[in-house]
């Protein structure tokens, strides 16, 4: 017979939680000091303060030149403008494309509120800076007047996500592989005592746990735990005495609280987390101090000093202490056998902290991994080549950018989890659209669309959680309205169809009216096919796809008949070389056909006039073959004549234009 399991008692189920919070502490605890070391740092405390208590009392400057928030910014407003977003996509077990978009339209909203923006930037922020952020996903409920309530789901930042300790036997990223965590937080007494008036909130008389107590402040644990039988998460709120409260009624499979972190290292067993801070903690130090001899030979090369003895100053000693403040035009003195004060020259300019300045600033910029955007950039490049340009100044930081989004995912799947077992109830809902614009719809109730019966069930399904980076909505409806505008002009007949589209994506006054009037000219079938939950017809951003598509279409067949006409050019200046090559090789073959006709024609007449200087007689047959050679000669170069003209001819036929062709 098997043994039913013990009831465990309160004081028990306080003692297992408070030895789990030790263990996180005892295990985080070099960490959350090395990024608490670490955020202090980047807040401009990085001088040792007994190296600067002796400067000042030297009178030395301390100067804090601090490059680290100028590089966060950087990292963090980047992605700022262009904020990825987690999506809700069906997958299987009767997941339906329509509620999918419901359940898209929810998740929108809820990230893209004020809220969930703040949470995400300041976990990026965190991370570039320690290492180590944090934000948590909550379940809250609203009564309403009429006594039923309003369960909404949001996305919160940490404030000190150091206070944040996860099992520390967790091995995946995220840590979604952890069976607990635990917050701390210290409340005024006063608050605590008025939450919970039937606690004690004194000190323990044996000392234990006395930590957790102040005279005016109260540590309160937020421990979340995951419940193996029942496979959801529950919270618990402890104080250092006892377990305050307890919520077994979430519904999650996964623990709200978002952990994420920078550039982990491992050391043998420890793990180390770091963000832009820790390799440039000692450069930075080096360069404040190389940037405050600076300052040092500044203030002193503007002050005048004067070599003196004290008998040629008495009388004068407080004119002298202040002369470098009260601007007068000449000193007096007393005329002694030193003769007069002798002013000194000032010092010499420091060209080694000068140096070290610049050459530590270089060394700064190389070890964080963000370079200077503007340097190496031509002046005439196009968007495109800036846009590359600008994207990988920060290539050496994209590590804490890609676990930034990876977390943001992974609040998409706690999302997703949430939503069947918190908005799964009749009632109207806010949905948000890819363009921004914010909806209502009916959930778990029937209504009417465009004649058809419309039922979005959030229980039933399965679904997968995707992440999309890229530019914003506002940049990326811009982009559309320059392709749309190109597509119309190449096709003016497309008004009809997509002219409520157009108008959509512009800005101007009146493009909303303009619209709503040029979607009435549409067909039923084409407006039914636009609607968001209806059948399996495609949304707006499916019609800007098409017509992209289309323009692409028309983009390649000018590219191909750009590429036809090139091979036609090719062709004409082959043909060209070929007639030239051709009319060459026949002048000249011919040119030394009569050429060799000459010179035997040469060598007869040579003959014959040699035979009648012998003689001494004319022959009338040496006389016609004379006449014959002139007449050779004269055609020969008629000839050359002629081949040259014809050459002439054929290069300006080859060189002319085709006809135009109609289309």
């Amino acid at each position: 017979m098997l043994k039913s399991k013990k009831t465990e008692t309160d004081e028990e189920k306080f003692e297992r939680f408070a030895k789990r919070i030790r263990i996180h502490e005892e295990a985080w605890a070099d960490v959350m000091a090395a990024t608490v070391d670490d955020q202090r740092f980047a807040a401009g405390n990085q001088w040792d303060e007994a190296v600067k208590q002796k400067r000042t009392a030297a009178g030395l400057n301390s100067v804090t030149y601090n490059p680290i928030p100028g590089n966060v910014r950087f990292i963090v407003n980047r992605e700022r403008a262009e904020m990825p977003q987690f999506h809700i996509d069906p997958v299987s077990e009767g997941a339906d494309k329509n509620t999918a978009k419901v359940r898209n339209g929810i998740a929108l909203h809820i990230q893209n509120s004020d809220d969930a923006k703040a949470a995400f930037l300041k976990g990026l922020r965190d991370i570039a800076i320690g290492g180590i952020g944090a934000w948590k996903v909550l379940a809250t409920k609203t009564p309403k007047a009429d006594g039923t309530a309003e369960y909404n789901i949001e996305i919160h930042r940490i404030l000190n996500a150091t206070k944040v300790r996860f099992d520390p036997n967790a091995t995946k990223k995220n840590y979604s592989d952890a069976v607990d965590c635990s917050l701390e937080s210290w409340l005024p007494k006063e608050d605590v005592e008025e939450l919970y008036p039937d606690a004690d909130f004194t000190a323990p008389k044996d000392g234990k746990n006395a930590s957790s107590f102040t005279d005016d402040a109260v540590q309160v644990m937020e421990y979340w735990c995951l419940n193996k039988t029942t496979g959801y998460w529950e919270q618990y709120i402890l104080s250092g005495n006892e377990v305050l409260e307890s919520n077994t009624a979430y519904r999650g499979h996964y623990c709200p609280i978002v952990f994420l972190t920078g550039e982990e290292d491992y050391i043998e067993e420890d793990r180390a987390f770091k963000g832009i801070v820790r390799d440039v903690r000692e450069m930075c130090m080096l360069h404040n101090l190389a940037k405050s001899r600076l300052a040092d030979y500044i203030s002193r090369s503007s002050v005048q000093q004067w070599m003196y003895t004290q008998a040629q100053i008495a009388g004068y000693e407080k004119i002298w202490s202040s002369s470098n403040l009260n601007g007068l035009p000449g000193l007096p003195y007393n005329k002694t056998d030193d003769g007069a004060p002798i002013r000194l020259d000032p010092p010499a300019a420091p060209q080694g902290s000068l140096e070290v300045a610049q050459d530590v600033g270089n060394d700064i910029r190389n070890t964080i991994g963000i370079r200077d955007p503007m340097a190496d950039l031509p002046s005439n490049v196009s968007n495109d080549t800036m846009r590359l340009h600008l994207a990988q100044s920060n290539i050496g930081t994209l590590e804490f950018v890609d676990n930034w989004r990876e977390a943001i995912r992974w609040t998409g799947q706690i999302v997703d989890d949430l939503i069947p077992s918190y908005y799964a109830y009749a009632h109207i809902r806010q949905i948000q659209g890819l363009d921004g614009q914010v909806t209502t719809i009916p959930i778990q109730q029937q209504y009417e669309e465009n004649g058809k019966r419309v039922f979005h069930d959030l229980t039933v399904g399965k679904y997968a959680v995707s992440i999309s980076t890229g530019p914003s909505y506002e940049s990326s409806r811009q982009e559309a309205a320059t392709k749309i505008s190109e597509l119309l002009q190449a096709d003016p007949a497309l008004m009809q169809m997509y002219g409520d589209i157009f108008f959509r994506l512009q800005n101007w006054d009146g493009a909303e009216e303009m619209a709503a009037r040029a979607r009435t000219m549409i067909p039923p079938a084409a407006l039914a096919a636009s609607n968001a939950t209806n059948g399996d017809d495609q949304d707006v951003q499916a019609q800007m796809s098409q017509l992209l598509q289309k323009l692409q279409q028309l983009t390649q067949q000018n590219q191909q008949l750009q590429q036809a006409n090139q091979k036609l050019e090719f062709e004409k200046a082959a043909k060209v070389a070929e007639i030239q090559e051709r009319a060459h090789a026949d002048i000249f073959k011919q040119q030394k056909d009569h050429e060799f006709e000459a010179s035997q024609n040469a060598a007869k007449l040579g003959a014959a006039s040699k035979q009648i200087a012998e003689k001494g007689v004319v022959d009338t047959d040496l006389l016609q073959t004379q006449g014959e050679i002139d007449l050779a000669l004269e055609t020969h170069k008629g000839h050359t004549s002629v081949f040259h003209k014809q050459l002439d001819h054929d290069f300006a036929e080859s060189h002319q234009s085709p006809p135009s062709q109609e289309k």
